[in-house]
């Protein structure tokens, strides 16, 4: 099994843009990653979010 990563950006790809507030989650998205996961790829989130924003 070959590992790879994957960078991925939050708002506007894993989530609805409402930043700076949290939009709905692009369950596609997410399924297609948990996938990718399992067959080896890890996740980096992408995201300019800090500090209070990114909890």
């Amino acid at each position: 099994m070959s590992s790879y990563i994957i960078a991925v950006d939050f708002d506007g790809t894993i989530c609805e843009n409402k930043y700076p507030a949290i939009g709905e989650p692009r369950r596609s998205t997410i399924s297609y990653l948990k996938e990718k996961q399992k067959k080896g790829a890890k996740l980096i989130l992408w995201t300019c979010r800090v500090d209070e924003l990114l909890d």
